[in-house]
């Protein structure tokens, strides 16, 4: 198995770096937030031979709780429809589809379990599933808080191959690199 990595494009895994500032005790009070869409981006770029691109998901549920008075996040659950994923061709859209068997497994999911910080650096960890398995995973968090807004960026790289999937390659010599570079910036209002 590959540490932190997905096979596909595991790009809710990425969003769940939202979840940085902690996780506050679930008995005290917590409010929702609303992810700002129109500023807010979620992405795995792809190498392949000869080619990059990157797989934007353009819709995804996101349920985001924000604790007021210790000032960090609550809790977190991302999914998306892998519908929602494009890649800029609608053909390799399709075929991404047919390669993560759409018509079994159409959605992926993130569960924030946790967040650790440590000398000012956050680390979110949680479960995501894709392909019908479940992997624990874990990435860095850039955690931006003003009075009213919250900012969470991250990079970090997930290999497809742990969640079982097959290499992709095309014709006899087109293959796509198993590790994708997922990329979040997510931005939100705080009340």
């Amino acid at each position: 198995m590959h540490s932190n990595t997905t096979r596909g494009f595991t790009l809710g895994a990425a969003l769940l770096l939202l979840l940085a500032g902690g996780v506050a005790p679930a008995n005290e009070e917590t409010i929702p937030l609303e992810i700002d869409r129109e500023a807010s981006r979620i992405a795995a770029h792809v190498q392949a031979t000869g080619h990059s691109f990157d797989a934007v998901i353009v819709d995804y549920d996101l349920e985001l709780t924000w604790n007021p008075e210790t000032k960090t996040v609550a809790s977190a659950r991302f999914s998306f429809d892998f519908a929602a994923v494009e890649t800029g061709r609608d053909r390799r859209d399709r075929e991404m589809r047919d390669w993560l068997d759409y018509d079994t497994h159409p959605d992926a999911e993130f569960v924030l379990e946790r967040i650790e910080e440590r000398g000012g650096e956050h680390r979110a960890h949680g479960t995501f599933r894709l392909h019908g398995r479940e992997r624990e995973i874990s990435f860095p968090a850039e955690i931006f808080s003003g009075r009213n807004a919250l900012r969470i960026r991250s990079r970090t790289t997930l290999d497809h191959r742990d969640w079982e999937l097959e290499p992709i390659r095309a014709f006899l010599f087109m293959t796509v690199d198993p590790e994708l570079e997922i990329q979040i910036d997510l931005r939100a209002n705080l009340p």
